[in-house]
């Protein structure tokens, strides 16, 4: 009788320890829930942030195209070829380089480029025609 009791009580006490053990997992597991639910919600916030600022350069972006489109066709510079990118970027240009040409009469054309500037270091370089 007393092995049997012996054995009950090692029993309870093994019984007792997984409980305590799961219970320590449990709160572990609920630990890092909570933390990487505080990470997701940190990267939506990012997320949402960048989404923000390209919405408001694809926007500016628009504004200095038109301006640039109709200042072209103020100097009878003429424009892009093709249609100019949308907001959201399906849109693309066409045409073989992007490169605005004007005609001087039927049979001549003549290549008119914008000046391209490359930036260095914080410092604008002209490329072409020395502008």
């Amino acid at each position: 009788m007393l092995q049997l009791e012996q054995r009950c009580r090692d029993l309870e006490d093994r019984a007792y320890r997984a409980q305590h053990q799961q219970h320590e997992s449990i709160i572990e597991r609920d630990d890092e829930i909570q933390i990487l639910k505080q990470i997701i919600e940190q990267m939506q916030n990012d997320y949402q942030n960048l989404l923000d600022t390209k919405i408001g350069l694809d926007r500016e972006i628009a504004t200095y195209r038109k301006l640039l489109d109709s200042e072209e066709e103020r100097l009878n510079i003429g424009s892009r070829l093709g249609p100019s990118p949308t907001i959201n970027g399906s849109a693309t240009p066409t045409g073989n380089d992007g490169v605005a040409t004007a005609t001087n009469g039927p049979a001549q054309r003549q290549r008119l480029k914008r000046p391209r500037f490359e930036v260095e270091e914080d410092v604008i370089v002209a490329n072409g025609n020395g502008h």
